[in-house]
């Protein structure tokens, strides 16, 4: 592949771009190579994508992270729809601090959300389509402010690759829902639908954990 022939992206003051980009059945889109930083999030449908020669499945609530100049290439099996959050690091309006950027620029990603994630990104993703259509000054300080959120979801789920027990993963994961959202009237019934589990497994893997109820503790 000529590396040298790609178009440069035209980003807008605030170094972000959202769109979505839809894909027919069988679609394929070649291999390709860009000069930013893309996450995609696959919000219907079901496909394959290639990183660097790697094939990965790529259908809903699955997330790649594109470095720059990461040879890739995207099929749809079925119709998709799949979320582009481009980026240019150089023209965001605050700069990410140089440990994050270590993080995400050292190879591209797949990323299979889990529900708790799946969860905390879409709200972002949905603040994002409003700022970047309401266009104020105000949107365009905080459009950054959500990239980075979002990109901190996306790496924390990775971490949590190295526990081995994935009830530990779920319990850590609703200890820190209920401490992110603090403020919120929080239920047994209305956590364990984050968490696609029941009202009975839940408290029981929790209280093994971390010995107390997940409700008890938002109480605290």
């Amino acid at each position: 592949m000529d590396k040298n022939l790609y178009r440069r992206f035209d980003f807008p003051e605030t170094g972000i771009n959202l769109y979505e980009s839809k894909h027919l059945r069988g679609k394929f889109v070649a291999e390709h190579y860009h000069d930013h930083f893309q996450i995609l999030y696959a919000l219907e449908g079901e496909g394959e994508i290639t990183l660097d020669g790697k094939a990965y499945n790529f259908s809903k609530d699955k997330v790649v992270l594109i470095t720059p100049n990461c040879v890739h290439s995207i099929k749809a099996t079925t119709k998709m729809t799949v979320l582009v959050l481009a980026f240019s690091v150089p023209l965001l309006n605050i700069t990410l601090q140089n440990e994050l950027l270590t993080l995400i620029q050292k190879s591209a990603r797949h990323f299979e959300l889990d529900l708790y994630t799946a969860s905390e990104i879409r709200p972002l993703i949905r603040k994002m389509l409003y700022e970047q259509k309401n266009g104020d000054l105000f949107g365009k300080l905080s459009m950054p402010v959500y990239l980075i959120e979002i990109i901190i979801h996306l790496l924390r789920q990775q971490n949590f690759s190295f526990v081995q027990d994935a009830n530990d993963i779920r319990s850590i994961q609703m200890k820190e829902y209920i401490e992110r959202h603090y403020f919120n009237n929080i239920t047994a019934e209305s956590l364990s639908a984050v968490f696609g589990i029941s009202t009975r497994y839940m408290n029981d893997i929790f209280k093994r954990k971390f010995n107390d109820t997940p409700c008890n503790i938002s109480r605290k």
